[in-house]
């Protein structure tokens, strides 16, 4: 028996595949598209092509043709049709995919892109975004101006012991110090003022001498970020902006070790990118069902590491919660060694300046200049870059300061419709399956009508030219007839 079928074109290119089990299977859903049925006594197969014995009526309708033999199939499409003494003439192609894709074994699937309901996906990256916002995913927040539970993360290197006659070196240490306002002077008790102050570290009191010491790196973080270790700490001097010696103490002693905070799962929304982290740097969130998201804080006895992770991806945010220090060399101020280095960086630039002109004699006496300020004084201060540790706490909108805390999800949303791309081509995967349709037993995803995979199977128990076409069209991509 041979079927005609009208407006109807499948398994090929961008246009609907059918996949089924079964002969039977296969000729049902193409049931509404049938134009009539001929007889075998009616046509003959000559090549590539078909003629029909009787008349046709829009013989120009007929795009797909199948000649069912018993439980065998063969599949044609229609490249073109026209009358030739009496007869119609159908030019036919086989249809490798709709004669043997029934027929076929799959194994050792890989599913690279869908957009079935499945555990992992990531959407396609938003090429241009319209803008962004934020949506705060801690239920604690902090203010920058009440610092009851935060405080600075101190690395502070100091001196422990002289050299004697018995011992030729001196000892040392190097640690992490949690700081807080509580412990500054009335009236400068101000996360301003305890960056000023930690900054200016040159010493340490000890019950017989003071030894030197020096800040290296701060960062600011809730006190619930850190273990807390040994509540005995040193007393360390500074010199704050009123020029006088102070003593500065820690509230405790930083404990080794690493604390996980788990975020809430994350819905989302093909139309943006998600980055979750801080307002400035985060982590590219992707849809998952079962892998969480989290941050973990990593302290050792002179670092502090903070990293959003999901599953095996990962990223370092801990620059978000640096600040900068004006740190010392010697008996100043932080303010002072600020001064100092914009001062020296200004003459070598008027330096520079003097060589651009050819007054050489001029730039060389300026630039010994600037050397000598530079290095001839044993107090110089040095600054230690820092990130956005202030300003993760400290936002403002208009004239009002918002309180906030460090973790955030932030939303780029795109300029064009990235829902309806995912609807119609899905998201990238990487899921291991024998058969490609098995992806499908749990639905689609968001408002997805036509189901869409790609992949890489392994197909087996069909000729080999079959076998090529339909790995290649699973691997560029197919859409599915339902």
């Amino acid at each position: 028996m041979l079927k005609l079928y009208h407006t109807i074109s499948p398994n090929y290119s961008d246009n609907l595949h059918y996949v089924t089990n079964d002969v039977a299977s296969y000729l049902s859903k193409l049931q509404p598209y049938l134009y009539t049925e001929l007889q075998e006594t009616n046509f003959i197969f000559n090549g590539g092509t078909l003629q029909i014995k009787i008349p046709l009526l829009d013989i120009q309708k007929i795009t797909y043709v199948v000649h069912v033999d018993g439980d065998y199939i063969r599949c044609f499409h229609v490249n073109d049709g026209y009358y030739q003494s009496g007869q119609a003439i159908l030019n036919l192609s086989v249809d490798l995919w709709g004669t043997y894709y029934h027929l076929a074994q799959f194994s050792h699937t890989e599913i690279t892109r869908t957009n079935a309901n499945v555990e992992n996906f990531i959407f396609d990256n938003i090429h241009l975004s319209e803008g962004f916002n934020f949506d705060e995913i801690v239920t604690d927040k902090y203010s920058i101006d009440d610092f009851s539970n935060l405080g600075l993360v101190v690395h502070v290197v100091y001196q422990t012991s002289t050299a004697s006659a018995i011992v030729s070196n001196s000892s040392s240490a190097s640690k992490l110090f949690y700081f807080n306002t509580s412990k500054l002077p009335e009236g400068y008790q101000t996360i301003d003022h305890l960056i000023d102050g930690v900054g200016a570290i040159f010493g340490v009191q000890t019950t017989a001498l003071d030894f030197e010491a020096r800040t290296i790196k701060a960062w600011i973080v809730p006190k619930s970020f850190v273990r807390k270790g040994s509540t005995i700490t040193p007393y360390f001097k500074c010199k704050t902006q009123n020029f006088e010696t102070e003593n500065l103490q820690p509230i405790f002693e930083v404990q080794s070790g690493e604390i996980r905070f788990d975020f809430p799962e994350i819905i989302t929304n093909p139309d943006y990118e998600y980055f979750v982290g801080t307002i400035v740097n985060g982590l590219k969130c992707v849809p998952n069902k079962t892998i969480k998201t989290f941050a973990r804080i990593q302290a050792t006895h002179d670092d502090v590491k903070i990293i959003i992770q999901q599953g095996d991806r990962a990223h370092e945010v801990t620059q978000a919660f640096e600040v900068g220090l004006a740190t010392n060399n010697g008996n100043i101020t932080g303010i002072q060694g600020v001064k100092n280095i914009l001062g020296t960086f200004g003459k070598f630039m008027s330096a520079y300046g003097d060589f651009s002109s050819g007054d050489y004699g001029n730039a060389v006496y300026k630039t010994m200049s600037a050397t000598t300020d530079a290095f001839g004084n044993s107090a110089n201060a040095s600054y230690v870059g820092g990130g956005m540790g202030l300003g993760l706490y400290r936002q403002s909108v208009g004239s009002f300061v918002v309180y906030t805390q460090p973790f955030v999800i932030v939303r780029h949303k795109s300029i064009f419709d990235e829902k309806k791309r995912f609807n119609e081509t899905g998201g990238q995967t990487s899921i291991f399956v024998e058969n490609p349709v098995e992806i499908l037993e749990n639905g689609l995803y968001l408002e997805s009508q036509t189901p869409y995979i790609q992949a890489s199977p392994n197909v087996s128990g069909i000729p080999q030219n079959a076998v090529e076409f339909i790995t290649t069209e699973f691997q560029r991509g197919i859409r599915i007839a339902i």
